[in-house]
């Protein structure tokens, strides 16, 4: 399992063989969706986005029919997360961030920075995402409307597999559990105002 989703009165989970979606009152489980490696999930805009990760595809399902409405290719390297706006759908993706518009499926901007982008959040009003996974890095804000970088706030340890979650009037955001120093993990929880 990779990830989990509620939406349209179900539990939606990605595995490496597809797409289950789960009954919340039997617990009954039904690959809807068979395909190899599906990695996240996010309800919005009267869908379901999922990446296919390393594809570098987004794919828009019909949660009330299970059918497929909408394969976006994004050429930007394999998918790291997803997150959905008011007006957009976004996807981190390597070196590039993409903002997805639902009304047409089409990518319509693109942000770039010269290592990689990590995970990705709404909240706040506003777009916030790892940016320079493995290097020195920052937790970029960003205005979902005009796709302007609006602040860059620096963050030590930064990596793949950092967490970000936005709301209730801060950003949360972990380090990485693989980096060491003397033995111990350099494991933190950052909360930025």
């Amino acid at each position: 399992v990779y990830d989990v989703a509620v939406a349209a009165g179900t539990v939606w989970v990605t595995t490496h063989a597809g797409l289950s979606r789960i009954d919340p009152a039997t617990s009954e489980a039904e690959n809807v969706l068979p395909r190899d490696y599906l990695f996240r999930v996010v309800p919005g805009h009267g869908a379901l986005w999922i990446s296919t990760g390393a594809d570098q595809r987004v794919i828009r399902i019909n949660p009330r029919s299970n059918d497929v409405t909408a394969e976006i290719v994004l050429d930007a390297g394999p998918v790291t997360d997803l997150a959905v706006s008011e007006n957009a759908v976004w996807a981190s993706a390597s070196s590039d961030l993409l903002r997805i518009e639902p009304a047409t499926n089409e990518v319509v901007a693109r942000l770039r920075h010269r290592f990689r982008f990590g995970d990705v959040a709404f909240g706040e009003g506003t777009l916030w995402v790892i940016a320079g996974a493995d290097q020195d890095g920052a937790v970029w804000q960003i205005d979902p409307v005009t796709n302007d970088v609006l602040q860059k706030i620096p963050l030590p340890n930064p990596n793949f597999w950092n967490e970000i979650a936005a709301g209730d009037g801060a950003v949360w955001v972990t380090t990485s559990p693989i980096v060491h120093r003397d033995g111990a993990a350099l494991v933190r929880l950052h909360r930025i105002d």
